[in-house]
């Protein structure tokens, strides 16, 4: 009955709510009944976050002068292809999406030399752990801003099926930094020194992006904001997020 009276569909789906989400790109399209059928095995919320996804996508697209365009992104829209310091960058902007992480948590407080193992995530910081047969990593931290004195905190990775996997970015990370015991989030310059994240360089690189994507209202905690109302529009139980983000508070009620 469902699949031959694509009014019924319609009737239960805020089709209106989702408009960006059901085109092919620039290119309007009428949901078949099979698409619509798909479609209500997802949660409102759900379907909502990816509608927004869609409409950011749209407006970088539309500051790139680029009016026509069809889905899926390509490489090169998903990729700047800039160097190792961008990379890192993105690896650490990864990591703190999927790992709730606030930035002064991965970053350094200075960009060279020595750093302290008691403030600082290195690479001997990182633990690979195989459950279920995927991979997950648990990040090690010493100096959350709610890490009790003497005690450890860890940020827990899951391994993700797409460019976006936050394990990867943190074996990409490793594996650049050739061996070394040293920053996680760093890289090699030209003349062979290795350089640190700090927060404030950070910063100025994502608000770059984030200007010439002509985005607004974003900021360094926008990722850990990000990746509780994701979860939270997912069907994570709040137990669970409060547990993965480290949450002692009820501050994670301005996220989700």
């Amino acid at each position: 009955l469902s699949a031959r009276c694509p009014v019924l569909h319609r009737a239960m789906l805020p089709l209106d709510k989702i408009k960006p989400f059901l085109r092919d790109g620039s290119v309007e399209k009428t949901p078949t009944p099979q698409n619509l059928y798909f479609l209500r095995s997802y949660k409102l919320n759900s379907l909502l976050t990816l509608n927004t996804a869609v409409k950011k996508f749209s407006r970088f697209k539309a500051a790139q002068g680029i009016k026509e365009y069809r889905l899926p992104i390509t490489e090169d829209d998903q990729l700047q292809h800039k160097g190792p310091m961008e990379q890192a960058v993105l690896d650490l902007a990864i990591t703190a999406f999927w790992g709730m992480a606030r930035l002064g948590e991965l970053t350094y407080n200075r960009d060279s030399g020595p750093l302290d193992h008691a403030t600082s995530l290195l690479t001997s910081d990182v633990k690979f752990v195989s459950a279920a047969g995927k991979m997950k990593i648990k990040l090690a931290l010493r100096y959350a801003k709610t890490c009790k004195p003497g005690k450890v905190q860890h940020i827990d990775l899951k391994a993700l099926n797409n460019a976006l996997c936050p394990v990867e970015a943190v074996k990409r990370q490793i594996e650049e930094s050739k061996g070394h015991q040293s920053s996680l989030f760093g890289y090699f310059d030209p003349t062979g020194n290795r350089r640190h994240l700090t927060k404030s360089n950070v910063t100025k690189i994502l608000t770059s992006v984030w200007r010439s994507g002509d985005y607004h209202g974003i900021s360094g905690h926008s990722f850990r904001v990000g990746g509780a109302s994701l979860r939270n529009a997912m069907g994570v139980s709040v137990t669970d997020i409060c547990r993965l983000g480290r949450w002692v508070s009820e501050c994670y009620k301005l996220y989700i």
